[in-house]
């Protein structure tokens, strides 16, 4: 394991050193770029302020995913969400 000096680490180094680390205690370490945003679904119910909440949060950049769907198992925000 190398020690790293820089400010701006190479981030596939510091996975590769924090992998090691986690085979020595027989532990699953995961490194994520949060600079690439994950897609992923939102999954509502029929209560409204929850997708108001986070459409709210997604649109100010406070949930930090790409929205690649909205799944409910209600019609009732279907012309909100389109």
């Amino acid at each position: 394991m190398t020690p790293i000096h820089s400010e701006k680490a190479d981030l596939s180094a510091i996975r590769s050193d924090l992998e090691e680390i986690g085979r020595a205690f027989e532990t699953e370490i995961a490194v994520h770029d949060l600079q690439i945003r994950p897609r992923a679904p939102l999954i509502v119910s029929k209560l409204v302020h929850c997708l108001y909440d986070l459409i709210h949060r997604w649109r100010s950049r406070q949930l930090p995913i790409d929205v690649a769907a909205v799944v409910s198992n209600h019609d009732d925000m279907r012309s909100f969400t389109q």
